[in-house]
């Protein structure tokens, strides 16, 4: 519960009304409201000037407004000057009120108007976004003409010191500012900073290894015995994706209802395109008892802990804090590590349309780059079919 109190402030007996609000005991900021009243002119008790005139009239306006801002601004849980000067300063007309020029209500304002234009993924990106430049502004309010390149090279240090991500992730994350000012200039025609240009970009990424597992490696994790039942569900989860070769957000959206005639049907998110995948006895096997519901991120580290059980530990590069390292293959691997694997297993056994109709990559090259296969791996593969014409 926020305490309010207005007091007078001054050596003189023209002295300042200063606004002083409490959230608890340690909570608690102070700033001038800009108003002057004779000492003689206050009410102690409410707290007011007594109205004698129109300007003390207008004066317990102010103040009855800012005490009501203050207490309808529920969402703001942390105090600062800062923000009891804002709303001061909308109650004074120094800045508008219109919550439509604030910068992250801009942000909302325009994920919104994307949704059902832009692919899931990019919209779930833009929301990791929102909520990380959330969480960097805190208790602030700053308004869509306060962001500069000054707040976009400290929100981009920020997510690289704090929040420790690589340096293309906070490059990539800081450009959607530029984004929602671009937005906020062409398509709503408000007043933005003429210091926005950021021009940062993106380091060439070091060549790191692809990671997939081969069947052997796959076998290795079927072999596993005694599973805890979240580790079995994954496990489930993470064959099926070995073999249907989609992405883990189409993978984990399917149900009962996407399964037909043996055969899987969905609508990629990313592409919009419809894929239909053969489904052979083994996957129905496990898809019969079908698995509970699980996010991504569980996912993904319990791929981690069912790969480090079936000790696929062959050594391969990953990038850790912008430096390629080498480690084990089981801490390397991911939700993704399913994609790849069901398209280099595939590559060897099956034409390589028929792959690209189930990936729906546009290209062979498009399809081979994701692979990672080398030169060498490639060359065997040529030599294995000629063998077979012959």
């Amino acid at each position: 519960m926020r305490t309010i109190t207005l007091e007078l402030r001054g050596n003189t007996d023209v002295k300042t009304i200063q606004c002083r609000v409490e959230s608890g005991r340690i909570n608690r900021v102070r700033c001038s409201t800009g108003i002057k009243v004779n000492i003689n002119n206050w009410d102690v008790v409410k707290e007011r000037p007594f109205p004698k005139d129109a300007i003390d009239k207008k004066n317990i306006s102010k103040l009855n407004e800012i005490e009501k801002l203050i207490n309808n601004d529920t969402e703001t849980t942390v105090l600062t000057t800062e923000w009891l000067k804002n709303i001061i300063d909308v109650v004074n007309g120094k800045i508008k009120a219109d919550d439509k020029l604030l910068f992250l209500n801009a942000c909302t304002e325009y994920i919104q108007s994307k949704e059902g234009k832009l692919a899931k993924n990019t919209l779930d990106s833009y929301n990791r976004v929102f909520t990380l430049l959330t969480e960097f502004i805190g208790a602030k309010r700053p308004q869509i003409k306060d962001i500069d390149k000054v707040f976009m090279l400290g929100f981009e240090k920020w997510l690289k010191t704090v929040k420790e991500t690589s340096i293309n992730t906070a490059i990539q994350h800081t450009r959607f500012i530029i984004i929602i000012l671009n937005y906020c200039s062409n398509e709503k025609g408000l007043d933005v900073s003429s210091l926005r240009n950021y021009k940062e970009k993106p380091t060439k990424r070091d060549k790191r290894e692809i990671v997939r597992l081969d069947r052997l490696e796959l076998q290795k994790i079927k072999d596993l015995k005694d599973l805890p039942e979240h580790l079995e569900n994954s496990r489930t989860w993470f064959l099926i994706g070995c073999e249907v070769g989609q992405r883990s957000g189409d993978l984990l959206n399917i149900t009962p209802s996407n399964i037909s005639n043996n055969r899987l049907r969905l609508r990629q998110q990313k592409t919009g395109k419809d894929v239909v995948v053969p489904l052979f006895p083994d996957t129905l096997m496990l898809l019969d008892k079908f698995p509970r519901k699980i996010d991504i991120i569980t996912l993904n580290r319990n791929i981690k802990t069912l790969c480090e059980l079936a000790k696929i530990d062959t050594p391969v590069l990953k990038k850790v804090n912008d430096v390629l390292k080498e480690v084990p293959k089981h801490k390397a691997v991911s939700t993704h590590t399913m994609r790849r694997s069901y398209a280099s297993n595939q590559y060897s056994i099956i034409p390589t349309a028929l792959i690209m109709s189930v990936t729906k990559h546009a290209t062979e090259s498009q399809l081979l780059k994701y692979i990672g296969l080398t030169d060498d791996e490639i060359a065997d593969e040529y030599e294995k079919a000629i063998n077979k014409i012959v």
